[in-house]
Order: structure tokens, then sequence, then C-alpha cells
């Protein structure tokens, strides 16, 4: 799937063929949208913060659906009045605080409205911080629409950065069963990732060799290193990894007092 900034007519037109449905993280707004009203700008700084304040997402302009699926490509917005420059000045002046890497993507419709376009906003999620639209209110994404936040759900985003819930997941890359008696010394391979509630953060896309039966509590310098803090701190959690030697190279241990550790 190509990232929103990288789609064309053809992505947005395929998109209706296959009648794709809104969700939590796409919406369809038709092109009528995007006009030099208070009243139309006021809801881009609602929508683009609703998906800002849940976990990102996707609007695009120029789409028009029914039942929440999309249905048809309208006849687009004239480049020349509703520009790429006023949607981002726009989004940037009605939404405190400012949303870092917004990304918005001019399609020219050369098949469906020749000489106009439509636009996709890409929204990152928010990372411990609220964005208020320009009515002064916060707004969240809530079946398929922008909702008012409760006042406890302001507060667990600004926590998100300070005490995020983590939950680490192993995922066993092979469906074989290694676990044996007596123990085997065959390799086997985790993914390891974590998530924050109900925003899923790859921490890591390396897949890590372990041996069930020689793992140990010594910990040399030959691999060990810890990462950046990411979003958060972590139990403890031992790690044995094979370096290129198929020795058994190290263990890195990470306490709840220290940042997530990962190896590279």
């Amino acid at each position: 799937m190509k990232d929103p900034w990288a789609w064309d007519e053809d992505y947005l037109l395929a998109m209706v063929q296959a009648g794709t449905k809104e969700s939590i993280a796409l919406d369809f707004k038709r092109s009528e949208a995007l006009q030099n009203t208070d009243g139309k700008k006021n809801e881009i700084s609602k929508d683009v913060s609703a998906f800002a304040n849940s976990a990102g997402g996707t609007l695009i302009y120029g789409i028009s659906e029914d039942g929440y699926v999309a249905t048809d490509l309208d006849a687009g917005s004239d480049p020349a009045e509703i520009t790429k420059e006023w949607l981002e000045q726009v989004i940037t002046s009605r939404i405190q605080p400012r949303i870092d890497n917004v990304r918005i993507n001019q399609i020219y419709l050369h098949q469906k409205s020749p000489g106009r376009v439509a636009y996709v906003v890409s929204v990152p999620a928010s990372k411990g911080i609220a964005y208020q639209a320009s009515d002064k209110r916060f707004y969240k994404r809530f079946n398929f629409k922008s909702e008012p936040m409760e006042e406890y759900e302001i507060r667990d985003i600004y926590r998100r950065g300070e005490t995020p819930d983590l939950r680490i997941v192993f995922t066993l890359l092979s469906p074989k069963n290694y676990i044996q008696d007596p123990p085997t010394d065959q390799p086997f391979l985790l993914r390891p990732y974590i998530t924050n509630e109900d925003v899923y953060l790859w921490i890591s896309r390396i897949e890590y060799q372990h041996r069930l039966h020689n793992l140990s509590s010594r910990s040399d310098n030959h691999v060990e290193r810890c990462a950046n803090t990411v979003i958060g701190y972590s139990y403890d959690l031992v790690v044995g990894v094979l370096d290129a030697d198929n020795n058994n190279a190290t263990m890195s241990i990470c306490h709840p007092t220290e940042p997530f550790c990962h190896l590279h």
C-alpha cells in the first residue's frame, strides 16, 4: 500500500471501485468542504485535530460517500482558488498547538475533472499533546465522525507521554514448536513490538535469534547497547541474541527505572 502522500488519481479511483469504507483512520469529504469561509475553515480544524488526537489518519477531499462507503470522485477543487498553501495555512493557523508533520498531497484529476484537483491530508497521531480546534474544543475520531472529547480523555492524551500503558508482545515467526525435552539448541525467530493502548507502535522490526537452553544472566559488551528512550519504561526483560558467529553473544536487561532498551 502506498503512503498517502504518494497517492494519485488512479489510486483514488481504485478506492472508489473497491468500495473502500471510512474508518477511524480514513475520512472522505466532498470538495465543497474546502471553501474560504469561517464555517468551512472551522470544520477543517475540527476534522484534522480529531485525527491527531486519535491514532492519526488520512482525510481525502474530493470523494463522495454513501453510508461511509466511497462512491465516486467528485468534480474536485479549483487549484487557483483552493491552493495547497491555503489549506496548509488553515490547518496551521486554526489548530493549537501546531501539528508537526502534516502532509498534503495535491492530486490533479486528469481523467475525472481536467484542470481540477483533490487533496489528501495525512495527519500524524499525537505524541502526548492534545490539539485544540478553532472553536476552543478538543475532538477525537469516533464512529467515523469527529466528536468532542471528554475531560478525562484530554488528560489521558497528556499522560501518554509520561506514563504510557505499555504491552510488550513477542511474535513467534515460525509455526514449529521448539519446546522439547531435553532442550534443543535449534534457534527460532521472534519479532518484538510494543503497544500503547489503541495506538500501535512498532519499536523494532529486527528478527532476533534466541536459544532456549542457553540463556544466562551474564552480560557483555559484544553487542549490548540501549537505544534512545522510545515512549516509556519496561519491566525486567531478558533477551538472548546470537551473533554472526552463532555464539551466545549477549544479554540485555531493562529495569523499570531505566529506558526501554532494544538491540541493534
